[in-house]
Order: structure tokens, then C-alpha cells, then sequence
């Protein structure tokens, strides 16, 4: 999953909240023509598997979890929908 699409996901599930406000507008780039202080792999995939062997906790999907988050703060928005 990209940045971008985090953020556009971001943007896309709050824009109910601010029905009445300019939505922010997004332009995507590469990660080359960002510079960032440290070398990044180009595919950074998060390894879970000692947190669900330690705890036998399994994280959820990010959009599930914005989702919560978003929910959680904005019931009434977002079971509207």
C-alpha cells in the first residue's frame, strides 16, 4: 500500500465530516523526488509474525482500522453512511 493511497483513503473517509470545506487535494510522487534522510527499501512490508506468536495477537487491515478509528471518534457519520 502506498502513501498516497493512505491518504487519499484518509481524505475519502473524513470528507463527511467536512461536508462545507475545501477537501485537500493530493498530488502524487515518486519517492525519489521526496528526500528522506535515511535510505528506504522500496517494498517495507511490516513482519507480524513475532507479535501473533508472542501474543497471538493478529493485526487487522489498515482501512479496518481507520475505519475504527474514524467510527470511533464520528459515530453518528459514520454509521450513516
Amino acid at each position: 500500500m502506498t502513501n498516497d493511497a493512505v491518504a487519499r483513503e484518509k481524505i475519502d473517509m473524513t470528507r463527511a465530516l467536512y461536508a462545507a470545506r475545501k477537501s485537500a487535494r493530493l498530488v502524487a510522487i515518486d519517492t525519489r523526488e521526496f528526500p528522506l534522510p535515511a535510505a528506504r527499501p522500496l517494498n517495507s512490508v511490516l513482519d507480524n509474525s513475532k507479535l501473533i506468536s508472542t501474543f497471538g495477537v493478529r493485526l487487522t487491515d489498515w482501512e479496518e482500522q481507520l475505519r475504527g478509528c474514524v467510527a470511533e471518534l464520528t459515530p453518528e457519520i459514520v454509521g450513516a453512511q
